[in-house]
């Protein structure tokens, strides 16, 4: 390894144990609160998923140096880690707050947005490691685009749709659902978008505009659908209608045909 390499493999490793020390011995702490075992589960188990996510596509599509070394497998793991950290620091920027509202605030469907970012936010983050390339820098600028685009993208459904709102205040569990789902479907698709072999910053912006504006369409549904008013029951508390269930299957349905249309990487 470089001295830069170095140096940013012992950052990303402090970065992970902090960020992800702090995330845990919150969970520990905060158990006392009665939040379901469900919601307790999606918390523990979503970082995991994502880290899982990213050395796996490390191990079968990662540079060809970086697969036959254990050490920049670990590299990347850190380096995965550390930025799915990042993104549980900026969770409260999409209205939701992992502790506060899923915890604090007893609401356990609160969890399934915030355990479907963090996975969207792996698949990003994995989709910049697929492909040979001179370097990790190019790993880091891939993933800035999809995840960058992905945050952004998940601002803009909150402020336009106010689903953060129908999640922490309403308690609707069809906006959670979808939300979660719509995260994850649209890391899967802006990571693909910057898979592939290193050519330059331009090309890969080029591509990654090319392949991955259906994120943004689907972003433009889940507005549509959100926009919709419901109604609660009688006791005040909205149920996880068909309606809303069937929605966040289209996503899904709409992510995988995109995954197909665009195609494998070059």
């Amino acid at each position: 390894m470089e001295p830069i390499e170095s140096i940013t493999f012992v950052v990303a490793v402090v970065l992970s144990l902090v960020l992800w020390s702090r995330w845990y011995l919150c969970l520990v702490r905060v158990r006392r609160l009665a939040l379901s075992g469900r919601g307790m589960l999606l918390l523990a188990l979503a970082p995991v998923v994502a880290w899982a996510t990213t050395t796996a596509v490390v191990l079968a599509y990662g540079d060809a140096v970086v697969r036959a070394s254990p050490l920049w497998i670990a590299f990347y793991l850190f380096l995965g880690m550390a930025w799915t950290g990042g993104v549980a620091l900026l969770m409260p920027l999409l209205g939701i707050h992992p502790f506060i509202d899923a915890i604090e605030r007893r609401n356990a469907i609160a969890a399934w947005p915030v355990a479907g970012t963090l996975i969207g936010a792996g698949l990003a983050f994995a989709g910049g490691n697929i492909g040979d390339g001179p370097g990790f820098w190019v790993v880091l600028f891939s993933a800035a685009l999809s995840t960058g685009a992905l945050i952004g993208l998940l601002i803009v459904v909150g402020v336009v749709a106010r689903t953060d709102l129908r999640v922490t205040v309403d308690r609707d569990p069809a906006a959670a659902f979808r939300l979660g789902l719509l995260a994850i479907c649209m890391g899967a698709m802006l990571g693909r978008a910057v898979a592939g072999d290193w050519v330059s910053p331009g090309a890969t912006v080029r591509e990654f505009l090319r392949d991955g504006w259906p994120a943004a369409a689907l972003a433009m549904i889940e507005i549509g659908v959100a926009r919709f008013p419901r109604t609660p029951r009688p006791n005040g508390r909205f149920e996880l209608d068909l309606p809303g269930l069937f929605a966040g299957f289209v996503s899904i349905g709409f992510t995988v045909t995109q995954l197909i249309v665009v195609g494998w990487w070059r």
